[in-house]
């Protein structure tokens, strides 16, 4: 696990502060380090991420950024384009449509 001991300690105080995201066009997005903060103290580097609710692809990237490896499911086509959208541009990942279906 990458989780450092300084981390685990802020981490588990009970309390978190973060800003929610605002900027997003889907309808519920969550902040980054939200998902940042909870992949990190339940995974290890090369684990298997799988987010069934995948919306704009926060946790895909994320995931991707820890080292983890991805599954992301949405049952709207928006989404899922979206999200594609979204790792293309902050993970330089090519991503083509034999990627998902």
């Amino acid at each position: 696990m990458d989780l450092t001991k300084e981390e685990f300690i802020e981490w588990t105080n009970g309390l978190w502060t973060i800003k929610p995201e605002t900027r997003s066009e889907h309808p519920a997005p969550f902040p980054i380090e939200l998902v940042t903060r909870l992949i990190k103290m339940n995974t290890y580097i090369g684990d298997i991420v799988l987010d069934p609710f995948c919306g704009s692809g926060t946790a895909a990237v994320a995931a991707i950024n820890l080292g983890r490896r991805f599954i992301g499911i949405d049952q709207s086509e928006k989404y899922i384009q979206m999200t594609t959208e979204r790792l293309e541009k902050h993970t330089n990942i090519n991503i083509s449509k034999q990627d998902y279906f």
